[in-house]
Order: structure tokens, then C-alpha cells, then sequence
């Protein structure tokens, strides 16, 4: 998954890179409301907000990346517990066959009656 990441991520950081090498020149940043004005190279200004972006969005991912490792610790627990209650359970394996037949060790079959009249028989089966 790591790799995944870093492999997506590649082309976000070349594109960047060639973004801060072809844009040396001065920008300004203007704040509005309180008439400040900012002014610094244009790839540092996007630098910061690329970081400020990466670290905004691991900020707000990480309730979900602790929700996914509490399920995860949970599911494992459970699927121990219902391996422990599996490894209590005996199955008892039947010893040997009668007369060297697999039928011989199933029960009789017992025909079951349904209530339907065929007409050939004229009888309740």
C-alpha cells in the first residue's frame, strides 16, 4: 500500500519540482481583510501550500485511519475467539465403515410423506 502511495504521489512531485525550477519569479500575496501583503518567490509560495495541503489532508484522514485499525483489532479478536470455540468443538469422525460402503454410515432413509394424490396410484403418498 506504500508503494501504491508513493507511486501515485510521483507525478504530483515531478510536476512541482518542474513548477519551482520554471517559476522563479516574485509573487504577491495579498490578505484581504487586513490589507497585508506578502511577497516571495512564486515556488516557495506554492511549496507551502503543497505542504500545508499534504498536511492538511493527513490531518483530516486520521479518524478514519483509526477507526480502520479498531476494526481491524476487533475483527481479529473475534476471528480468535471463534477459532478457540472451533478447536473446543469435536466432531466425532465416523470409526469405520460398515460392510466397505460409504452408504453405511449414514442413517436409514426414511421416506417422508407429502399429502399429494397421484392419479395413477389413487392414493395419498
Amino acid at each position: 500500500m506504500r508503494f501504491l502511495s508513493a507511486l501515485l504521489s510521483l507525478p504530483f512531485l515531478i510536476v512541482l519540482v518542474i513548477f519551482v525550477v520554471h517559476n522563479g519569479s516574485i509573487a504577491e500575496l495579498n490578505f484581504w481583510p487586513f490589507d497585508l501583503k506578502i511577497s516571495m518567490p512564486l515556488s516557495l509560495l506554492a511549496l507551502i501550500f503543497f505542504v500545508l495541503g499534504a498536511f492538511l489532508g493527513t490531518l483530516f484522514s486520521i479518524p478514519y485511519l483509526w477507526r480502520g485499525r479498531r476494526e481491524r483489532r476487533c475483527l481479529k479478536k473475534e476471528i480468535s475467539k471463534l477459532n478457540k470455540e472451533k478447536e473446543k468443538q469435536t466432531v466425532p469422525a465416523p470409526s469405520l465403515l460398515m460392510g466397505g460402503s460409504s452408504q453405511a454410515a449414514l442413517p436409514p432413509y426414511k421416506e417422508k410423506k407429502s399429502g399429494l394424490r397421484w392419479p395413477w396410484k389413487g392414493k395419498k403418498t
